[in-house]
């Protein structure tokens, strides 16, 4: 097991020293263009949460977790939402990106783009801030976490949530349900990401000729506490 913090710049080297140890790897979220990974391993290679022509993969359809949740948060009367993307270099966070510009349009909601965000807590601690110099009464974050920083954020400038401002994570980590209000979140599923993976790469070392194929997950918003209709001025 190789982790790269997430720094794009070091997913090369991870993959050539992993190469000349195992006959295959399972990739998970690479932040580098795929272009800059190394294409002389000779061993074949799994993408998580990536797809790329030409590669074996398995996603999570996130653009229908966040279609799911923006229909969510309109149909309890947000008409202004902000949205919080995390790592600009983040595959799944373009496709999250793009779900939520298309059906905006779509639903007459008003999408408040903050930017890029950390995919961490003080990310969280700034989205909210930005949230907050925004007409939005909403919040879409781009993960569990950045949803907790901005629940905290929120809390320590008497802001209640869901009473003055709904928040939605994704990935329906377990921290989701510990928060207080549990986290309305898109659920993202990981344990089957991993076992198919596992499956493809199996696949693919059993036999080398076998054409790459791209396994796309289904995804669901799970309601929690977290969102409520906007308090009526």
């Amino acid at each position: 097991v190789a982790d790269t913090d997430e720094q794009a710049r070091l997913e090369g080297d991870a993959l050539r020293s992993l190469a000349r140890q195992v006959d295959g790897v399972i990739l998970a979220s690479p932040r580098s263009a795929i272009e800059d990974l190394p294409d002389d391993l000779n061993i074949p290679i799994v993408l998580i949460h990536r797809q790329a022509p030409g590669w074996w993969s398995v996603s999570a359809d996130f653009g229908e977790g966040m279609r799911q949740a923006l229909v969510n948060v309109r149909a309890l009367g947000h008409h202004h939402v902000a949205y919080a993307a995390g790592p600009p270099q983040s595959w799944s966070g373009g496709m999250r990106t793009a779900s939520l510009r298309k059906h905006a349009a779509e639903l007459g909601v008003e999408l408040y783009e903050l930017g890029s965000v950390a995919p961490t807590i003080d990310g969280g601690l700034a989205a909210a801030d930005l949230a907050l110099a925004t007409p939005a009464t909403a919040l879409i974050a781009y993960n569990d976490v950045v949803a907790l920083g901005a629940m905290r954020r929120f809390g320590a400038r008497g802001v209640d949530v869901p009473g003055d401002m709904s928040v939605v994570g994704c990935d329906n980590t377990m921290l989701s349900q510990l928060a207080v209000p549990s986290l309305t979140t898109v659920d993202v599923p990981r344990f089957e990401a991993g076992e198919a993976a596992v499956a493809m790469l199996q696949r693919s070392l059993a036999d080398a000729d076998a054409t790459p194929v791209e396994q796309v997950l289904p995804t669901a918003l799970v309601i929690r506490g977290t969102t409520a209709p906007p308090r009526q001025s």
